[in-house]
């Protein structure tokens, strides 16, 4: 997971092991990235497995699809 990292432009980067927990509760609980996201704003238990904040915004599903995508390169 060290060598995943946000670009120098754009939005900040949610922490890369934060994000994999977050696909393995997906995984788990067979949840789209739609409903992952939907899922982890709405679920306290997901949010500290995950260790997102309760009072800060969650990942967008985009966010899943693009750590995705940069694990399979």
């Amino acid at each position: 997971m060290e060598g995943i990292h946000s670009a120098a432009r754009g939005e900040p980067a949610w922490p890369p092991l934060a994000l994999l927990k977050a696909m393995l509760i997906a995984v788990w609980h067979d949840l789209s990235d739609v409903k992952l996201a939907e899922a982890l704003d709405d679920r306290a238990s997901f949010r500290r497995f995950c260790g997102f904040s309760a009072q800060k915004p969650t990942p967008e599903r985009t966010a899943f699809v693009r750590l995705r995508r940069k694990l399979m390169t």
